[in-house]
């Protein structure tokens, strides 16, 4: 993380590169792993980890502070038959955790400076649907896992504008 913060602030910019992984094991298949970059046509490793790569277009995944959260989009490009059908049949991969590594392509396995740990934060998502379904396109609307429908606490449901905790009482004529 060090490293990363000192390369972020200087002149000259390395490339980055953006990785996700897909980890689709709830739904009986597996980690799948890619990448919208290659090296000149092979995938490229990080951490020890292959990710091929895919034609894939994400947005949105910008964090603001106007209080609402990132619901960003993730396109894919559906290549072959068998991977559209893994996902019809593993119910379109909802619920499936996704996460997002990004990292200066001098970092990778193969780079100038091989570092698995120089990387900037993960940011972990979950899909919460597949919004659109082509023959050869996919589109999955991402969420933040804490943003999810029916989310319980240890214990405690959430409410939205509502606390459930007393913080103070009335006790012998005083706070």
């Amino acid at each position: 993380m060090e490293l990363i913060a000192t390369d972020v602030q200087g002149l000259v910019q390395e490339p980055v590169v953006t990785m996700f992984q897909i980890d689709a094991t709830k739904v009986g298949e597996g980690l799948l792993c890619f990448s919208p970059t290659s090296n000149n046509g092979v995938p490229i490793k990080f951490g020890g980890v292959e990710y091929p790569p895919l034609p894939i277009a994400a947005d949105g995944f910008k964090w603001t502070g106007d209080g609402t959260l990132p619901r960003p989009t993730l396109t894919l490009a559906a290549r072959d038959l068998m991977f559209l059908s893994m996902v019809v049949n593993s119910g379109d991969l909802v619920g499936c955790p996704v996460l997002r590594l990004r990292t200066y392509a001098k970092y990778l396995d193969d780079g100038r400076t091989p570092n698995p740990q120089a990387m900037f934060r993960p940011e972990n998502y979950v899909i919460e649907r597949k919004s659109s379904q082509k023959r050869t396109l996919l589109q999955f609307e991402l969420s933040v896992k804490m943003d999810q429908q029916g989310i319980m606490l240890p214990a405690r449901q959430a409410l939205r504008d509502t606390c459930t905790h007393r913080f103070r009482y009335w006790a012998n004529g005083q706070w």
